[in-house]
Parts: C-alpha cells; structure tokens; sequence
C-alpha cells in the first residue's frame, strides 16, 4: 500500500493517477490495503471543479483487464477499501445528486415535495 500512499501524497487527484492506483492494486498481490490517513484520502479523492465522469479511455480498460486477469479477495477488498474512501469523501456531492435528482423527478411527476424514503448515505460505511 505505500506506493498508493505515495501516489497519493504526490499531488494531484485520484482521477489524475487513477491508471497508477490500479498499477498498484495489481502489483499488492495478496498484500492487504492499508488505510490512507483522512488527510491524504480528502486531497487525493475530492472532486475538483471541471471533473468529468465516465471519462474513461484506453488505457483504462487496459489497467482494469490487467487487475481483473490478476484478480484475488484481497485485491478486491482492497478495491472495495478505495471505493468507499473515495465516497465517503465525496459524500456531500453525492448527497446533492441524489436531492437534485429527488426534486426532478418530483416535477416530472407533478408531485409536491421529494420522497424522503430514498437511500442513505452513510460516513460511517465499512467494506
């Protein structure tokens, strides 16, 4: 896990050196993940301004081909661990989709207020 420590405390975004992060996922083996400090994991996973979703390319499914050839539980569970780091960083963005999200399709469908029964997100979440 230190070279996705240190991919991380390098600068820039996960986004940026996401092909490097599974890189490392693959070169772990059976080696388990390690916790980022909430430091490191907020700079490195927040969303900057201008970021793009989906905005996958060649290289991506490459790397993803390469850690799924060469994939074993530990591997995905450490996976699972950056997963929920970079959603629980991310959690008010995914919050104000998910109301903005509630309040369009209130308007669609000629209803008054969002419905309050849809899913929770919580910073507490464990893989």
């Amino acid at each position: 896990m230190s070279t996705i420590r240190n991919i991380a405390r390098g600068g820039g975004t996960y986004i940026d050196h996401r092909q490097d992060v599974f890189r490392a996922l693959i070169d772990l083996g059976s080696e388990a993940t390690p916790e980022l400090s909430p430091y490191i994991a907020e700079r490195f996973y927040s969303l900057r301004s201008g970021w793009t979703s989906f905005a996958f390319g060649d290289r991506d499914f490459r790397v993803l081909d390469r850690l799924k050839k060469h994939g074993s539980a530990v591997s995905e569970a450490n996976l699972l661990v950056l997963v929920r780091d970079y959603v629980r960083v991310n959690l008010a963005s995914s919050r104000e989709i998910q109301a903005a999200n509630d309040l369009l399709s209130c308007r669609l469908l000629g209803l008054s207020e969002p419905d309050q029964t849809g899913i929770e997100f919580s910073s507490e979440a464990t893989p």
